[in-house]
């Protein structure tokens, strides 16, 4: 559907709508896609907003990110959601700053997670700090997203953290530090994996196994063979 024919549809404040034209406009990657988006998030409608939000992740007018920004702080909390997942892959002093005080201030633990995970996507030493903090989180997955943003970060002083991390009683964390370990060139940890691919526990053999794939160690497919009639 052209932009022209998109746009006559937006003037309209059906709900239906506007909802059909945003997620068209997106599906799309229409070139005329901001004005959409911008026009969406000043909607005070939380469906509107929300498929504003998702269209908004493919943006990156500063205008835009602004708007995004504000939704962070939103007491609903699916579009404190989609603010989060609007931001990632956007590395600009502004986001860098919401996000932090987002990490202050948010107690969802889900939010916090991806929270962390982008942060990580910054690969900046300044962050080391706040994802120490957070290694020791209550949240397991916030944990595990902490390591692997650790780990993006090439620093020396990261290396050490991710050796002490290889012996964490979760199997997410393990992972997350054996994998980082591997991906700057060093192999610790690597002979606790046939061991734990005999463990009772389902999560730990699913950890052990999605590390086998992504490290392609010399005995991955060896493993991984053994683990098809689990």
């Amino acid at each position: 559907m052209d932009f022209t024919t998109l746009k006559n549809l937006f003037r309209d404040r059906d709900k239906m709508i506007r909802l059909f034209v945003l997620k068209t406009a997106t599906r799309q990657q229409m070139p005329e896609l901001d004005e959409f988006v911008m026009e969406g998030l000043r909607d005070e409608r939380p469906e509107i907003i929300t498929a504003a939000l998702k269209g908004a992740r493919q943006t990156r007018n500063p205008e835009i990110i602004g708007m995004i920004l504000t939704y962070l702080e939103s007491p609903n909390l699916l579009l404190r959601t989609e603010a989060l997942n609007a931001l990632e892959g956007k590395n600009v002093p502004q986001v860098r700053q919401a996000i932090g005080e987002f990490l202050r201030r948010e107690e969802d633990a889900n939010l916090l997670a991806t929270a962390v995970r982008i942060v990580g996507s910054f690969q900046a030493p300044e962050y080391i700090p706040v994802l120490r903090a957070f290694l020791s989180f209550e949240d397991e997955r916030v944990r595990a997203n902490a390591v692997e943003s650790l780990a993006g970060i090439p620093t020396p002083e990261v290396v050490d953290m991710l050796k002490a991390l290889v012996s964490d009683r979760n199997n997410r964390v393990r992972a997350n530090a054996i994998k980082g370990l591997w991906d700057r060139g060093i192999k610790f940890g690597l002979n606790t994996l046939p061991e734990e691919l005999r463990s009772p526990n389902p999560r730990k053999r699913a950890s052990v196994a999605y590390i086998l794939g992504e490290i392609k160690e010399e005995r991955s497919l060896e493993l991984l063979t053994g683990l098809l009639g689990d």
